[in-house]
């Protein structure tokens, strides 16, 4: 692409939307440019984002409280799968919340709570 034409926008221009496909990103060549850099990295970090797998039952956590139209915030949610849709309620299971874009926002999937390993010695 070239950069002269002011209809095209060539990664050396700074593209401010970093939503390239992989397939697309893998067969750029080589380039030293600091703005093309920039927006691959951008694009491959959107990618690792929306790569992410979460399943039925994990449970995730906003790095901030969301507000949602009843009024509530919640930051923690457990997760649904009712087919390729993602449900999200509370952790104590009330409430049905969607988040419009989940797989391309920041969460973290909150490990399972396991009970405490009990250890007996054994007896002489």
């Amino acid at each position: 692409m070239s950069s002269t034409n002011p209809t095209r926008l060539d990664e050396n221009s700074g593209p401010v939307e970093a939503g390239c496909p992989r397939n697309i990103l893998e067969e750029l060549g080589p380039t030293n440019h600091p703005y093309a850099l920039d927006w691959r990295n951008r694009c491959y970090r959107q990618l690792r984002l929306k790569e992410r797998k979460i399943a039925d039952g994990d449970m995730i956590r906003l790095p901030e409280p969301m507000k949602f139209t009843d009024g509530s915030e919640h930051a923690e949610f457990r997760v649904t799968k009712r087919g390729a849709k993602i449900e999200l309620s509370t952790p104590d299971g009330r409430g049905r919340f969607r988040i419009s874009r989940l797989m391309e926002r920041r969460f973290e999937v909150v490990p399972p709570k396991r009970a405490p390993r009990t250890f007996f010695p054994a007896t002489p």
